[in-house]
């Protein structure tokens, strides 16, 4: 077999290896099948791309750097991992050969879609009690605030694919996936996940507005997403009865002042990664086990939680990582009309939404909700793998 037949095998084994991982594999080894699979696939291509691999290197080091240099009992090399394997996932579904990349694609957003019907028909079968920590049958997904993220993140690429060019059988079982998925973001009952989700929505409008209809369908999902708002606002909380809005942003607000203060002590390395949980409660006279469930476990703020656990070394080198993922984008165009250059928008704009989310909630990766972050880190990589690479090698 020739060079180039080795390198579509292992490219092909490393694409079938991260969605039987997401699909099959527990939390616990997850993120091991996810690194193997990552670097096989940066293996089988190891050319590097400036743009793209530095920041994720940088990203890497800071992060492994926090890892070292964190206070004694605060953290260890493993609390690294989770963002690692990230990190490198991206960059490894990146080297995937287009078709490789599509059928990963595919598979990625038929399972999400598949997960959200299943929280939304539990949900239904539900309303008017507690919110869901956890799904039956759903281990590893975590519950609310993990599943609508996982909404958030859907949303925008089923509605780009719904009124973006391609067949019409294509777009019409797009159509079903963005009402599923809609359906699963309001159920979720998570406020941030509702507002990230129509600024994903409007993104996708606004890229996508050539035709009155298109407006019209994406109109109908934000009535739908807001009327599933004011149905579950009426849900019970622990506490007792809805938490109004301004007692949320109170606790928010708090948060905010708590991360800020952990995160002068150690401004440029940070407390180290997954740290914030055991600082918070030394640093408040708790230990970490005896928290109580409403303690301040992480910022409610993405970006505040990485500056306190990796510093401002790992804050910026995360968001220039980020960045250059949105941005590729633009990269290479595509043909317009098309099912690549329709997921590629929503893609995009997916992500754009998640960053929003980010400012007033915090998803843990190192948490049970790692196969949703995972599923991020693929779609990202997978957004600069639909493009057409100048290193004719990846395709």
């Amino acid at each position: 077999m020739t060079g180039a037949g080795w390198r579509g095998v292992a490219s092909g084994m490393a694409a079938a290896g991260l969605l039987a991982g997401l699909a099959v594999a527990g939390p616990e080894l997850l993120p091991a099948v996810a690194l193997a699979c990552a670097l096989l696939a940066i293996a089988a291509r190891p050319h590097w791309h400036t743009c793209r691999d530095l920041p994720a290197a940088l990203a890497a080091v800071a992060w492994l750097v926090s890892a070292l240099l964190a206070p004694r009992g605060a953290t260890t090399i493993a609390a690294a991992m989770p963002m690692l394997a990230c990190v490198l996932v991206v960059c490894g579904t990146a080297r995937l050969p287009p078709g490789f990349a599509r059928a990963l694609f595919a598979g990625c957003l038929a399972m999400a879609v598949l997960i959200l019907a299943l929280v939304a028909g539990f949900e239904l079968a539900k309303l008017g009690e507690l919110r869901s920590t956890a799904y039956p049958g759903l281990a590893g997904w975590g519950g609310f605030p993990e599943v609508g993220l996982l909404g958030v993140m859907t949303l925008p690429v089923a509605l780009s694919l719904a009124i973006g060019g391609g067949p019409r059988g294509a777009r019409a079982g797009a159509v079903v996936a963005t009402l599923t998925a809609a359906a699963g973001v309001g159920l979720s009952a998570s406020r941030a996940a509702w507002g990230a989700a129509l600024v994903g929505t409007v993104l996708v409008v606004v890229a996508r507005r050539r035709s009155q209809w298109r407006t019209m369908v994406a109109a109908a999902i934000g009535v739908m997403l807001l009327a599933t708002l004011v149905v579950v606002w009426l849900r019970p909380q622990p506490a007792g009865g809805a938490v109004p809005v301004e007692v949320a942003m109170g606790s928010r607000l708090e948060a905010w002042s708590q991360a800020a203060r952990l995160w002068r002590e150690r401004p440029l390395i940070g407390w180290g990664p997954a740290s914030y949980r055991q600082v918070y409660g030394r640093h408040f006279e708790q230990p970490a086990d005896a928290l109580p469930a409403d303690a301040q476990f992480h910022a409610h703020n993405a970006y505040l939680n990485l500056a306190v656990e990796t510093g401002v070394l790992g804050v910026v080198s995360v968001l220039w990582f980020a960045a250059v993922v949105v941005a590729g984008t633009g990269g290479r165009s595509v043909p317009g009309g098309t099912l690549v250059a329709a997921a590629r928008t929503g893609l995009a704009c997916g992500l754009i939404a998640v960053a929003v989310r980010f400012l007033i909630d915090y998803f843990d990766p190192a948490g049970a909700g790692m196969r949703v972050m995972l599923w991020l880190s693929i779609l990202a990589g997978l957004r600069l793998a639909l493009d057409v690479s100048r290193d004719r090698a990846s395709a």
